[in-house]
């Protein structure tokens, strides 16, 4: 039994050190072209995994933004 928990324990740290890997940096916009861009906030709040940081070049998104996302 002390293997099967010090495998599941093993798995665990693994995953919750992989985890914060999935946030990173998106543009929206053109201005920052070696990173994942979209071409409306919207539609980038919608698609970025939580934790992530969206870069917003500069101009002009007529649109409104909401989010039901916690931080």
């Amino acid at each position: 039994m002390s293997r099967l928990m010090l495998l599941l324990a093993l798995l665990i740290s693994i995953f919750v050190q992989l985890r914060p890997a999935s946030a990173a940096t998106y543009a929206v916009g053109s201005c920052k072209p070696t990173l994942q861009s979209f071409p409306t906030i919207s539609l980038a709040v919608a698609h970025v995994p939580p934790g992530s940081t969206l870069d917003i070049c500069p101009g002009t998104y007529p649109e409104q933004v909401t989010s039901s996302r916690s931080r």
